[in-house]
């Protein structure tokens, strides 16, 4: 690394974007098992769906990266990464479904929530919802 004319930018950027293409692949082949065995219909805009599996992507390797961040040794960062991981899922409200939740202010702040208001819109509606 230290005689290479490859940067530590480079190294990241490739990093996040190999990061990104294996969390877009998971998303579209959940998708895609959703769509051939349980009968999964898209009915909103196909543009808006890769923009939020986009999105997804991004977030997940930036998510990735903030937890690589913090961690000094592997075990620390599996640790921070269950503890934010659990924490986004139950604050977004995907821990339990919609009908239980009384839509608290925390909820809505949270970056699962939009990005759980996004999927659906662009898979099952068509239009903008306010979240």
């Amino acid at each position: 690394m230290l005689v290479s004319p490859i940067t530590i930018h480079t190294v990241l950027a490739a990093q996040a974007t190999f990061s990104a293409l294996i969390a877009l692949d998971l998303l579209l082949f959940i998708f895609a098992v959703a769509a051939m065995f349980f009968q999964v219909h898209m009915t909103g805009s196909v543009l808006g769906f890769l923009v939020v599996a986009l999105c997804f992507s991004l977030m997940t390797i930036t998510f990735g990266l903030l937890i690589a961040a913090f961690g000094k040794t592997a075990e620390d960062a599996r640790g921070m990464a269950r503890f934010a991981a659990l924490s986004m899922v139950m604050l977004g409200g995907g821990w339990s479904g919609r009908h239980h939740l009384t839509r608290p202010a925390a909820e809505r702040c949270t970056g699962s929530h939009a990005g759980a208001i996004g999927l659906c819109c662009a898979v099952w509606r068509t239009g903008i919802v306010e979240i």
